[in-house]
This record gives structure tokens, sequence and C-alpha cells, in this order.
């Protein structure tokens, strides 16, 4: 999951670099409701979350990893062990995205 921000004056996401689960834990980490970056305030209620692919990019290569040392049987049983890993680890991170959008 990725957090951002949009700036103000050309509604460009602002990405922040910061592993949180929910609003409550950005607040304690900031130390306030708001924040300054790249010289404009910010409320903590004004981030978002939104997916980050890179989850489903481990997954792939997972999978890949075990298609190239297994031959043709392993490329089978590859993509079907990257598509089950990356498919759950894409529903986690809906997940955490909708519950850290959802907080106060």
């Amino acid at each position: 999951m990725r957090l951002y921000v949009q700036d103000e004056k050309d509604g460009k996401k602002i990405y922040l670099n910061y592993k949180v689960r929910n609003r409550g834990e950005l607040q304690r980490i900031v130390g306030s409701e708001k924040f300054k970056l790249n010289g404009n305030v910010y409320k903590v209620n004004a981030v978002r979350a939104e997916m980050d692919n890179n989850s489903f990019k481990v997954a792939a290569g997972i999978g890949s990893l075990i298609g190239v040392l297994g031959g043709v049987p392993g490329v089978l049983a590859g993509a079907l062990i990257g598509g089950v890993v990356g498919g759950a680890q894409l529903e986690t991170e809906k997940k955490n995205v909708e519950s850290f959008n959802a907080s106060n």
C-alpha cells in the first residue's frame, strides 16, 4: 500500500514514505494532525492509500523462478503457484487500502 496526498496546486500525487495501517498511526508518527510537505501543510485526514503493484510482481517472480527450475512442469506449477500467491497478496493489499481510507 502506498500513501499519498494530492498537491494543492497541480493535483499530482505526492507519495509518503510511511508504513502504517491507519491514520491514527500516521498521526502518532508525524506528531500532529497536520504536517508540512514540499512547502505545503496537509492534514493527516487528507492522506489516501492506493494499492502497490509490487506485491503482484513478487508473486510473479516466485512463479517464474519455479518455472525456470522445473522445465515445462515447473512452468505450469510456477504459473499456478504464482497466481495463487499473487491473488492472495492482492486481496490482502486491497483490504489494507480500504481499511486505511476508512480510518480516522
